[in-house]
């Protein structure tokens, strides 16, 4: 497979996605597009990996981002259809949220302190298909 030039790629291609998203202003115009309100500011890394051990699969966010309200964003390229986009969006939001769940805390009182205010949004993105799919608890919208 031949290399593309620079001019040649777009926002498919994982170098130019990465890059465009890494920026803040990018990643922000686009999040407010997708979900048709505004976001104020958000702190964006590029290729976000999530490992706890070698002995478990790690993740790697194509971007993850968060807002001023702690909102946190997953937003993922998939060009190819693998069938298994339900199954990795869940997979990757359970590795996100071991994150938010500190030692100690109660399932309850956690659920208290951020309902409303912090939750996760996956954005995966498809050539092939052209749609843009949004994972809501555990439901798959297009």
């Amino acid at each position: 497979m031949a290399r593309k030039k620079f001019e040649e790629l777009d926002l498919c291609d994982p170098f130019l996605f990465a890059a465009a998203l890494e920026d803040e202003a990018i990643c922000r115009l686009i999040l407010e597009t997708i979900l048709g309100r505004p976001i104020t500011k958000v702190r964006v890394h590029a290729e976000h990996t999530i490992l706890y051990s070698s002995d478990f699969r790690s993740v790697r966010l194509d971007i993850y981002a968060s807002d001023e309200v702690q909102v946190e964003y997953n937003i993922e390229m998939q060009n190819e259809d693998e069938h298994n986009l339900a199954k990795r969006s869940c997979y990757y939001q359970g590795e996100m949220d071991i994150t938010s769940l500190k030692p100690g805390e109660g399932f309850s009182e956690h659920q208290r302190e951020k309902s409303g205010e912090r939750f996760r949004k996956t954005y995966l993105f498809t050539e092939v298909h052209r749609k843009q799919y949004r994972y809501m608890r555990g439901r798959v919208r297009e």
